[in-house]
């Protein structure tokens, strides 16, 4: 839950200790509920999806404050771009290619958590080599039987690290439904459309211990 307050994005150096103010962020106090309702519901966390376009000079960082003691995940998507040099027998028109990524999992192992820890389900990864990342535009979750309030979280995760963890990148709430013969179990299309660097795995998991089919629809990448 949060209270009120600013998380801050600055534009700085290498150093760390040349800062310039670039954009701030109200946090609302959530969930903000005027009575506690019968049955309990599970609630997602505040989420905030912020429009790019900046360009950072090579050697320059993106930063991050909060004004509360209260701990948020800052996931930054960029794109790092080069030109070829010029020689006598010049390199033209590289072509981008494009291959399908399709990730797949079932999470049904109750985890409450919101750090990382706990079970967590790998989905899709992106492969290294060649490969210049991944573009997820989507994840389908399907519910595979009747189901309860609660939620389906997604993580990302970079392999790459000293010590690699899971990073909560998304809340997706569950609600109550009836599966039958007649009836079709809960879907959600959950649009993402998220470019992820190689080596990096989309994961997820589920709040209560129920089964969900989940598929990632991911596009890798690369020139040729």
């Amino acid at each position: 839950p949060t209270t009120a307050g600013m998380v801050r994005l600055f534009i700085g150096d290498h150093s760390g200790s040349n800062y310039a103010l670039y954009k701030e962020v109200p946090i609302p106090t959530t969930p903000s509920l005027t009575n506690t309702p019968t049955p309990v519901v599970v609630l997602p966390m505040f989420e905030i999806t912020l429009e790019g376009g900046f360009k950072l000079a090579q050697g320059m960082r993106l930063y991050a404050s909060t004004q509360n003691e209260q701990s948020f995940n800052i996931i930054a998507e960029g794109v790092d771009w080069m030109y070829p040099a010029l020689g006598p027998t010049p390199v033209c028109c590289a072509f981008l290619n494009k291959a399908a990524n399709t990730g797949i999992g079932t999470v049904n192992v109750a985890n409450s958590g919101l750090d990382g820890s706990g079970a967590i389900q790998d989905i899709l990864t992106v492969p290294s080599g060649g490969n210049k990342g991944t573009t997820v535009h989507n994840v389908v979750i399907k519910a595979l039987q009747a189901t309860s309030p609660g939620m389906v979280r997604l993580y990302l995760k970079d392999t790459a690290a000293v010590s690699p963890i899971y990073v909560l990148y998304k809340e997706i709430q569950i609600p109550e439904t009836n599966q039958g013969g007649k009836t079709p179990s809960f879907k959600q299309v959950v649009s993402c459309n998220i470019n992820l660097q190689d080596r990096f795995v989309l994961s997820a998991s589920t709040e209560v211990a129920e089964s969900f089919a989940i598929t990632a629809e991911g596009e890798n990448w690369s020139y040729a």
